[in-house]
């Protein structure tokens, strides 16, 4: 046998014939829990710390701890539970039923003690509310008669005030839309002026207006020529002269037409073109 494995057996005889087994500080509170009188009866009357020390323990510890509380005795450490003891199964069963009456009516109490403690905020807020509904009658008692048909005056004023302010507002607005109208139009106007058209209308007119002199000087002659009707070189020649100055004068009197013609239809299309603008402002 090999040395090495002669050790380990070794080593495990001596385990075996000295065992140490260490419990921890929670174990060991847990086995003093299960072997104190005290702390049983404590357990059977509060099921939370029950559940919290039988949750913890195995599932022969906790079988024999049941057993020890029930008044059966035989425990895992070979202790015995005395049977003869106020921890048998009836005295728990009765203590068990106490304690769930004692619930209810712990209970009872809570419920009664909240629905007075409701009752009791309900009355205060009710009297604060009376107290406060006192206050301001006493605040409009003390107002006069005076004094509220001074409130009521100067309500009437106020109302005055802003129904005239909404008129000078429509009065402002109709003035402002009609001086807009005006700038538009007059904006519409020197921009007809300042186009090429209008300088060639003017052209034309100043060109008329000479033909009309034109014509009235060779009027002039005319008359001229029939005062010297007397004089026959003086009739001959004013002849001759009323000749040029017809032939002349029909052919001014062509170019007259035609320009006056030309400036009727250029007046028209500026009509039409100005009531364009106006319609779609």
């Amino acid at each position: 046998m090999p040395r090495k494995l002669r050790k380990n057996i070794r080593k495990r005889k001596r385990a075996l014939k000295h065992p140490i087994v260490k419990l921890t500080p929670q174990q060991q509170l847990q086995q003093q829990m299960m072997n104190d009188p005290t702390m049983l009866q404590q357990m059977s009357s509060n099921p939370m710390l029950l559940n919290r020390v039988v949750g913890a323990q195995s599932g022969g510890l906790r079988a024999a701890l049941l057993a020890k509380m029930a008044g059966y005795g035989g425990a895992a450490d070979g202790t015995a539970y005395n049977p003869q003891s106020q921890m048998n199964l009836s005295s728990l069963k009765n203590q068990i039923t106490d304690v769930k009456k004692s619930n209810i009516d712990i209970q009872k109490q809570i419920s009664e003690n909240e629905k007075k403690l409701e009752y009791d905020r309900h009355t205060k807020k009710l009297n604060e509310l009376n107290v406060e509904k006192k206050k301001k009658e006493e605040q409009l008692k003390e107002l006069s008669t005076e004094e509220y048909a001074k409130k009521v005056s100067e309500k009437a004023a106020e109302v005055a005030k802003m129904e005239q302010d909404v008129i000078n507002l429509k009065n402002h607005t109709t003035q402002y839309k009609v001086l807009k109208d005006e700038e538009i139009k007059q904006k519409a106007l020197k921009t007809y002026m300042d186009s090429d058209e209008y300088k060639k209308e003017v052209e034309a007119n100043v060109k008329a207006e000479k033909l009309l002199q034109l014509q009235n000087q060779t009027v002039q002659y005319e008359n001229l020529a029939q005062e010297s009707k007397n004089n026959d070189a003086a009739m001959q020649k004013a002849m001759k002269s009323a000749e040029y100055i017809k032939a002349n004068n029909d052919w001014l009197d062509a170019q007259a037409n035609a320009k006056a013609a030309q400036l009727i239809g250029s007046i028209r299309q500026k009509y039409k073109r100005m009531k364009t603008v106006q319609m779609k402002l």
